[in-house]
């Protein structure tokens, strides 16, 4: 649920920047710096010597979370221990002239990217992004086990030797290299799963990978053994398996437009993604509007809304402030809807007429283009404000509109 809160003005975002060197000294992972072609050749002699694989961060200097994955994970004894014993690590930044070069050769688009290599220079695969620890481990392991297993599982796909846990093995580490591959032997597989097949912890990639909607046996067998399936995985297994189904779901309702599907996933998918019965009204309430959003019926969104208030199991604490927040935070390009926001603000105001709330209209109005209002609405949160932090942000909006009005 959303509590009120400030909505707060970006009109441009930096990451910061952590101070001193990237990686000398700083982790525990031992990184060598690449610059040049013999820098490289270099660490591809070194890695076929001590048959390990090479890992790559493809960073640049600028690059906050590249600066955030040195501080948080790579200075991780766990992680320093495990990158050490398993690969040559290789620090190479994307703006060197030779370094721009590799990167685009494997496509890097985005910082920071961490690409796996076999010490022959082939491909395993790559991580993007900032990650925590335990999630960047998993991937990396995943990767391991991938460029491990595969020529093993390819050799006995070929000879159509692949027992039953090898298909489950293969179909999940080419879900997204071969999917079509990966699905033709993720139904010849399900079709065989018994009691134990669900529940042991290894398959559970295996059945998030390729459940497939609320007609799979997989979460037929969720849905009605609950408990069991938790006690096995946990409430995050069970979390992201029926949440796939739930995004898998909703958004055919979406794509056909279609009401019928759309009752499926509040009837059917909601209950077993939902631990606690009280929670499904709201659950339910989530995703209608979720629905109408996305097929842009705004009559339908705000149908929803109104006829809600007021209803058992439904937040109503702020109820008129959070749907007005929740336009102006993911819908304010509909001018229609954000016509609606203002009037949800009215009503908010009616009940407790303080600085958020004012300020939240506010903050609606100035993207509108309603610059006057906008300004009468600021004003009215620097009157109500509660201390000297609040009384800084209006004056901060107060500043913006003006600049906004006079065209700066």
């Amino acid at each position: 649920m959303i509590t009120k809160q400030v909505k707060t003005i970006v009109l441009c975002f930096a990451l910061m920047l952590i101070g001193g060197s990237v990686f000398a000294g700083s982790t525990a992972i031992n990184f060598q710096q690449v610059n040049t072609a013999e820098d490289w050749n270099n660490v591809v002699a070194k890695a076929k010597s001590n048959n390990l694989n090479i890992f790559v961060d493809v960073y640049t200097d600028w690059c906050g979370y590249c600066k955030m994955m040195d501080r948080d994970v790579f200075s991780d004894t766990e992680v320093g221990s495990y990158f050490n014993k398993n690969f040559i690590n290789v620090k190479l930044d994307a703006e060197t002239t030779f370094g721009e070069g590799w990167a685009a050769g494997y496509e890097v688009t985005g910082y920071p990217t961490y690409i796996f290599l076999d010490n022959e220079e082939s491909y395993l695969g790559e991580i993007g992004g900032y990650n925590e620890k335990a999630s960047f481990m998993k991937q990396t392991s995943s990767i391991v086990e991938q460029a491990s297993l595969l020529p093993e599982l390819e050799k006995a796909y070929n000879n159509g030797s692949l027992t039953k846990s090898q298909k489950i093995q293969y179909a999940t580490l080419m879900a997204e290299s071969d999917p079509d591959l990966a699905e033709k032997l993720a139904n010849e597989v399900k079709g065989t799963f018994g009691e134990s097949d669900y529940l042991q912890s290894e398959n559970l990639d295996f059945l998030i990978n390729f459940v497939s909607g609320v007609e799979d046996p997989i979460f037929k067998y969720v849905k009605n053994n609950k408990s069991a399936f938790v006690n096995a995985h946990g409430s995050e297994g069970k979390d992201e398996l029926v949440g796939r189904v739930y995004n898998i779901t909703l958004g055919k309702a979406v794509e056909e437009k279609d009401p019928a599907t759309l009752k499926v996933v509040t009837d059917q998918v909601l209950p077993v993604y939902v631990d606690t019965p009280d929670d499904i009204p709201n659950g339910v309430f989530v995703t209608n509007k979720l629905y109408y959003a996305n097929i842009d019926d705004w009559d339908g969104y705000i149908k929803v809304v109104e006829s809600t208030q007021g209803k058992a199991g439904i937040p109503q604490d702020d109820f008129w402030y959070v749907q007005a927040y929740e336009i102006i935070d993911d819908y304010n390009y509909e001018p229609r809807i954000m016509q609606v926001a203002m009037g949800w603000l009215d009503k908010a105001l009616s009940v407790a007429a303080d600085f958020e709330t004012y300020y939240l209209y506010s903050y609606g109005l100035g993207i509108m283009g309603d610059y006057d209002g906008a300004r009468v609405k600021a004003l009215k949160a620097k009157e109500t404000a509660r201390d000297e932090d609040q009384k800084a942000a209006a004056d901060d909006i107060i500043n913006m509109i003006e600049e906004a009005a006079a065209g700066e």
